[in-house]
């Protein structure tokens, strides 16, 4: 499904270090466990971008989360934790759920954010097909009142597709130009230095 925008994304990773992927039944093991804890079943598209890319951000301004995997370490599982992030935005002691419909807290499912600090949820209440598990996609802007949130996207595929790569968010004005990169979060890999020619 993700391929075609792999091959046109730039990974970006430090000088000098290679983009690891982890083993797929490590990262369906955490996809899985991440399910358990939520309560729900993930979607397919956003299962299959997490095996593909894993936790990162995306055209320089769209953070997206994933579950850790094990064996997982560093950054990816402080600052990039599917989990923990909806920990933080369910805590009843934070603005959000202090000042929100608790029935609407306990429906969205917080999987990505901007750097500019506004939220993207998946609305459980909001089945777009129940076979594929896509749920309506919904934004909540940083600095909005209470609970106010808009739908963005009918799936985290039209979502990566449209406002990641498309629109932006809020909707831009002007015309929306995405760095067409991902950095990811998962461990990067410092590169072996190739062996040099033997002097003649």
């Amino acid at each position: 499904m993700w391929k075609d925008l792999a091959d046109s994304l730039k990974l970006q990773t430090l000088r000098g270090f290679a983009f690891v992927r982890p083993p797929a039944k490590d990262v369906d093991a955490g996809l899985s466990a991440c399910e358990d804890q939520l309560g729900i079943r993930l979607p397919a598209s956003y299962r299959a971008f997490v095996r593909q890319f894993g936790p990162g951000e995306l055209t320089g301004y769209f953070h997206i989360y994933a579950p850790p995997y094990r064996g997982v370490r560093g950054r990816a599982l402080e600052h990039w934790d599917i989990l923990r992030e909806n920990e933080a935005v369910r805590d009843p002691r934070g603005f959000w759920a202090s000042d929100t419909d608790p029935a609407l807290v306990g429906r969205l499912v917080l999987f990505a954010s901007t750097i500019g600090g506004d939220w993207f949820f998946w609305d459980t209440a909001d089945l777009r097909d129940a076979r594929a598990h896509e749920y309506g996609v919904y934004g909540h802007e940083r600095g909005a009142g209470g609970g106010e949130v808009e739908l963005v996207a009918a799936s985290f595929e039209q979502f990566i597709r449209d406002v990641c790569l498309g629109r932006g968010y809020p909707r831009c004005n002007e015309e929306w130009q995405p760095e067409l990169a991902f950095s990811p979060a998962w461990e990067a890999r410092a590169k072996k230095a190739k062996p040099k020619p033997p002097r003649e």
